[in-house]
């Protein structure tokens, strides 16, 4: 692999992008709408394009390719993030929404809590 690209996160959003294809097509071969062989040859192409890109000499191209996906992906990666976040805090944290759509994590403690948020810098209250 020496000079070549290797792995990086386009490859592993192609590689999930062609088994979520594969597996779009066994309900649609079930209901008889397309072929089967449709949807398998689309995911194998796409599993080639991905593996190409690993085994590739041009480093540049497929880093500024890369670049470009994690951008296009970085609005839905925050939001699962938060979701995460969400998730593991919720026994400990209620999370409410500022006016400028910033999510706030205040302490779950029973009372009316005065939040100032940090991105535009109002104050308001908030009852849990």
């Amino acid at each position: 692999m020496k000079g070549r690209y290797g792995f990086d996160a386009l490859f592993i959003g192609m590689a999930v992008l062609a088994g979520l294809w594969r597996l779009l097509g066994i309900p649609m071969s079930r209901l008889r709408f397309i072929d089967s062989s449709a949807f398998n040859a689309i995911s194998i192409f796409i599993l080639i394009l991905a593996f190409g890109r690993v085994f590739s000499t041009q480093l540049a191209k497929r880093s500024m390719e890369n670049i470009r996906f994690k951008k296009f992906m970085a609005p839905a990666a925050r939001k699962v993030r938060l979701l995460r976040n969400m998730w593991k805090d919720r026994r400990t944290h209620s999370f409410v929404k500022c006016d400028c759509k910033k999510v706030l994590r205040v302490p779950k403690v029973k009372g009316v809590h005065t939040v100032k948020c940090p991105a535009c810098g109002r104050s308001f209250e908030v009852k849990i």
